[in-house]
């Protein structure tokens, strides 16, 4: 995701104001992947922004966090890493991240990648069927959690109301972010109907920008010709 990105911290403490990260005229390539931690030998996430065309990252946050996310602004939290004369530092970091959109996007396509809890192959999510709304990530009071978790919700369009059609993916995380897509991980609550509890079951979203053409004109039409 090409994204304009301003840091909360300065050295693990909060700023003032938001300050943002330079990138000249450009935005960044936004990227949250899975590395292999050479000291540790482990895997692990990092979010890392990049250059557009290059392969060299100017700042990385470790472990990364999605704290929400409305529309195309998103905030993540994890650890900055700085380089001092005793090793290296490890502090707190936030990046607020407005996302670029291409041209006429006006939300986000979901596609589930879990059916009942069960993970489908990648190949399958094709003719998954998609569903397009106004993503939205952020904090709830979860009764089925017993607890405060990040809750992903799809509004729609035109009722401002979540998708009745879509459950809420519970205990919401990101997943990866490449190229101009990501993947939410998390818990769908099914309610409880006739004899049959409620349940959590894993879930997943493919989340993509959902493009919506306007309509040609009629000078445009006539231009274009009849259709073949």
């Amino acid at each position: 995701m090409r994204a304009w990105v301003a840091r909360r911290r300065e050295g693990g403490a909060l700023l003032q104001e938001p300050v943002q990260i330079k990138s000249g005229t450009a935005p960044y390539e936004l990227l949250v992947i899975d590395v292999t931690d050479q000291g540790q030998r482990r895997p692990s996430k990092v979010a890392r922004l990049m250059p557009l065309g290059e392969r060299r990252a100017v700042a990385e946050l470790v472990a990364p966090k999605l704290v929400w996310l409305d529309g195309f602004r998103l905030a993540l939290s994890g650890i900055e890493k700085l380089q001092n004369r005793l090793g290296v530092k490890e502090v707190s970091q936030s990046w607020v991240c407005d996302l670029v959109p291409p041209k006429f996007a006006i939300g986000f396509k979901i596609t589930h990648t879990y059916v009942e809890g069960i993970q489908l192959p990648r190949r399958a999510l094709r003719d998954n069927g998609k569903t397009g709304g106004r993503l939205k990530v952020g904090d709830h009071l979860i009764k089925s959690l017993g607890r405060h978790a990040s809750l992903a919700e799809l509004i729609d369009y035109e009722s401002g109301d979540r998708r009745p059609s879509t459950p809420h993916l519970a205990d919401c995380h990101l997943e990866w972010m490449a190229g101009d897509r990501f993947e939410l991980g998390g818990l769908c609550i099914r309610e409880p109907f006739e004899d049959r509890p409620e349940h959590l079951l894993r879930g997943g979203w493919l989340c993509e920008f959902d493009i919506e053409l306007p309509e040609l004109s009629r000078a445009q039409r006539r231009l274009i010709g009849p259709a073949h």
